[in-house]
């Protein structure tokens, strides 16, 4: 795919993307492909019998090993996917694999407090209380609620109960518990921000046209509001996450830079854009900022 069969406006944006620019070519003829579909396997001790569905449903497969000590299927076959029983009952999630780099990112282990900013349908959520194992306290919150009962749906089925819910709009403070503030703060606090979307363009070849001229800039404002409205729920050696589903600097480095400049108690301890085109998935950024 050519970089002329997207929009004119996409030049500027491109121009300033948070892939090198030799990178460029191989990103845009990737967006006429497809990425595989992607199972997180929510439970190791079902890995067994996840692999037995996948072979009775005629279902090819191939298993990556996360730095987690989790599992992630790349899986191909022709039935309805949530026909499969490891679907059903909870065993795995269906979650791309850039994403997946961001649920690592965060870096969550059992007996910790996490917050979840912006859960949407809870497919990070659901990563962090596999990587919690039922331990500790994970809030996730966001401004739908309706996004909230579709998580409480696949959190039941998965098997996590120490995930909790409440809507939030990052207009005042949140409304956590004495239990955490009393504790310090949350160790680890997500903001998977609202954002273009471009970095999904394999799976939403729509998104090209949806993106207006202005918007990766008014998404900007809106991230590094979230931000500065969340981090003092940070506790002290704790770590902010702050990650999009976009290859925009704008949306990216840009908005982590000005964050930085503005809360000098924050030092960054890394930043990284994952996926498409060096991985076969979608294509997203993530910082990690850690508290002073």
């Amino acid at each position: 795919m050519r970089e002329s069969t997207l929009p004119q406006t996409w030049n500027a944006w491109l121009a300033n993307a948070s892939f090198p620019t030799e990178h460029l070519g191989e990103f845009l003829r990737y967006l006429g492909t497809r990425p595989p579909l992607y199972l997180r396997v929510n439970h190791n001790d079902q890995l067994a019998a996840i692999k037995a569905d996948l072979n009775t449903n005629d279902f090819t497969w191939s298993i990556y090993t996360r730095d987690s000590g989790l599992f992630t299927l790349a899986v191909v076959g022709t039935k309805p996917i949530y026909e499969l029983d490891c679907i059903k009952k909870g065993w795995v999630e269906i979650q791309d694999y850039a994403s997946q780099l961001i649920g690592e990112a965060v870096d969550a282990h059992p007996g910790m407090s996490v917050w979840d900013v912006c859960a949407g349908g809870g497919g990070k959520t659901l990563q962090i209380a596999s990587q919690m194992q039922n331990r500790g306290v994970l809030y996730a919150s966001d401004i739908r609620d309706y996004k909230l009962d579709e998580l409480k749906l696949r959190a039941r089925r998965g098997g996590f109960h120490n995930v909790r819910r409440f809507v939030y709009n990052a207009e005042q403070p949140p409304a956590i518990t004495k239990e955490i503030a009393n504790s310090g703060g949350f160790h680890r606090v997500l903001v998977d921000a609202p954002c273009s979307a471009s970095g999904t363009l394999r799976r939403n070849p729509d998104v090209r046209y949806r993106i207006m001229p202005g918007d990766p800039e008014k998404f900007s404002e809106l991230q590094l509001k979230i931000l500065n409205a969340v981090h003092p729920q940070v506790r002290a050696q704790g770590k902010l996450i702050y990650a999009t589903c976009s290859i925009f600097r704008t949306e990216n480095e840009e908005v982590v830079e000005k964050f930085l400049a503005e809360n000098n108690g924050f030092s960054l301890e890394k930043s990284e854009l994952v996926g498409s085109p060096i991985l076969n998935s979608d294509t997203m950024f993530f910082a990690v900022m850690q508290r002073k």
